[in-house]
């Protein structure tokens, strides 16, 4: 079996940003059909990626919470922005294309016909309850799901539309990013234990470069 690549490296919030983006520029390069999740981990590092490396990519937004895509709280509206500048081709970007007339199985059916059958890269943000895009591990009835996406109401959050494990798995190369050690020892301690990410995904065997910042 080959070596897997699996790195970590412990960065100051200094160097943090430098070294996500010098990975990101690098790894991007030789990478078809990229996943990538929102939240604020990432917004920095969206503005500041090399816009000449991803001008003939094509990006599948991982999870959407179900709100107007012009909302504050919209994913597709913070990446439009900050990766995008606010120029969006459809051909280049999947994501899950909310309208107030469109039923939620029409949402998840168009995107899930879009999702390509590889993806080379996925780079989302590690959470500290352990969750990414909107995949909760922790929560008691969590389960894998067959279908690409799903639907799921959050009882005290947003509904959200999301990737499954199934399309996660379909990555691969991961590129990681940790806002604290706080995010980075439950990542390890799931990796030593097999749980959350590493008990329901194919995570482990896949390579991986994973980047903490340490907030001094």
């Amino acid at each position: 079996m080959r070596n897997l690549i699996q790195k970590t490296y412990l960065l100051s919030s200094k160097e943090w940003q430098k070294k996500t983006l010098n990975i990101i520029n690098k790894t991007i390069q030789n990478k078809n059909n990229i996943l990538i999740c929102g939240g604020e981990t990432v917004k920095s590092i969206y503005r500041n990626i090399d816009k000449k490396k991803i001008s003939k990519k094509k990006f599948i937004l991982g999870d959407e919470r179900d709100v107007s895509l012009n909302s504050k709280n919209s994913n597709y509206n913070n990446i439009k922005k900050n990766l995008f500048k606010n120029k969006t081709n459809k051909n280049k970007f999947i994501f899950f294309d909310i309208k107030k007339d469109k039923s939620k199985r029409k949402i998840l059916d168009e995107y899930i016909n879009q999702i390509p059958k590889k993806i080379g890269l996925s780079i989302f943000s590690f959470a500290e309850d352990g969750h990414v895009f909107s995949l909760f591990f922790n929560e008691k009835n969590f389960k894998k799901k067959n279908k690409k996406a799903s639907y799921t109401i959050k009882k005290k959050n947003f509904p959200r539309f999301s990737i499954s494990t199934k399309t996660f798995n379909s990555v691969k190369f991961h590129i990681i990013l940790c806002k604290s050690i706080k995010c980075y020892k439950l990542f390890e301690q799931q990796k030593k234990n097999k749980e959350g990410i590493f008990r329901y995904t194919d995570i482990s065997n896949k390579p991986y470069i994973l980047c903490v910042k340490k907030i001094i």
